[in-house]
């Protein structure tokens, strides 16, 4: 799991291990990136590799260590959240301006509109039940 403040250049990992130690430790990465909010970064275990939004427009990845840091997909405005779908091997984001929900492949070729809706707010995926089940959650416009 992956726990940061936006904004700030600290990230931090904890392992999920089953364990008894509480409370959990947080233990920081050696991470130069400026991660924009709490829902703007997620973590694919499978390759080790962090997917975040800088805050600038551009998604990027690097690995857990903070080698190899490359943007993937640019120019994106009012990001919400970012999830890594673990099965399909894909990016998907929404885009609160734009009221959409996008998707990519892991390597940020073969981007798409998923999905338009109005007030979105953030996303989620269901990766380990063996299908993906997208959820939105919508801002209260009272």
């Amino acid at each position: 799991m992956l726990a940061g403040e936006g904004g700030r250049d600290l990230l931090y990992f904890i392992p999920l291990q089953r364990s008894h130690d509480f409370p959990l430790k947080l233990t920081p990465l050696n991470f130069q990136a400026t991660i924009y909010s709490g829902t703007s970064v997620s973590y694919d275990p499978t390759e080790n590799r962090i997917y975040w939004w800088g805050g600038y427009g551009d998604i990027y990845r690097a690995f857990l260590n903070g080698s190899s840091s490359e943007p993937l997909i640019r120019q994106i405005q009012g990001l919400r959240d970012i999830k890594v779908d673990l099965v399909g091997r894909n990016i998907y984001y929404s885009q609160q301006y734009a009221n959409a929900i996008r998707v990519s492949t892991l390597d940020g070729f073969h981007e798409t509109v998923l999905l338009n809706v109005a007030s979105l707010r953030g996303i989620t995926l269901d990766s380990f039940s063996g299908y993906e089940l997208l959820i939105l959650l919508f801002l209260n416009s009272l």
